[in-house]
């Protein structure tokens, strides 16, 4: 979509002085349209990829209103049967909420899904740094500091060299496998690609890694197994 189209749509937003763009209470009619899939408790992972996509389509101007609905694609969502999943999103009280959801009416033009740009390339090569001075859960709680940096710098680095790290809005997450190797993992590490080094930030459990890894993707499948087991 032309820059110029994005701006214009943008300013029309700002016109109606609709901005704040909050996730509506009830994602209901989103979720039954969608292909089945786990979205956690009270569709918190739902909510969370509404958080990400919806105001980003709006910001880039992949939206058009319909009468008084502000229709934007759900995302990368698709229907079971493969169509992408539109909704129309109306405002009452202050609050959004969404009217509608489906396939793309015919009275509304195909929109794109959002671009959510581009990660670096976490090279295997890179340094790991470990920064952080608590470390959760029982396995590591009775180590010296140094001792826990290194086993989380070890295990990031194993993870890292095959491949395990998926993408969330602001890095990655590797999985950190602290008893073995071929179980689950304990935690998922956030990590930033900072000055040649990879910088991990926190340890975090998988199931508040997922949200984020979701909704980077555009399929469920498209995450690594360690992780889909995770809403």
């Amino acid at each position: 979509m032309p820059s110029n189209l994005a701006a214009d749509r943008a300013a029309q937003l700002h016109a109606r002085g609709d901005l704040a763009l909050d996730v509506p209470d009830d994602v209901t009619p989103l979720r039954v349209v969608a292909a089945p899939e786990d979205w956690g408790d009270d569709d918190h992972v739902l909510r969370s990829y509404l958080a990400v996509h919806v105001p980003m389509a709006v910001e880039q101007g992949r939206f058009v209103w319909s009468g008084e609905h502000l229709v934007v694609r759900a995302g990368s969502l698709v229907t079971e049967a493969g169509s992408p999943v539109y909704m129309g999103l109306s405002r009452a009280s202050g609050r959004w909420a969404i009217a509608w959801a489906g396939p793309r009416p015919n009275s509304i033009e195909p929109l794109p899904a959002p671009d959510l740009g581009t990660w670096p390339e976490l090279d295997p090569r890179l340094e790991v740094v470990v920064a952080i001075d608590r470390f959760p859960g029982p396995v590591l709680a009775e180590l010296p500091l140094i001792t826990q940096n290194l086993i989380v710098a070890g295990a990031v680095d194993w993870s890292v060299r095959r491949g395990l790290a998926v993408r969330q809005l602001r890095g990655c997450y590797a999985p950190v496998h602290l008893t073995d190797r071929e179980g689950a993992p304990e935690f998922a590490a956030a990590i930033q690609v900072q000055r040649e080094r990879l910088v991990v930030r926190r340890l975090v459990e998988l199931s508040a890694a997922y949200p984020g890894a979701r909704a980077a993707v555009a399929r469920r499948d498209d995450l690594p197994m360690w992780l889909r087991r995770a809403p």
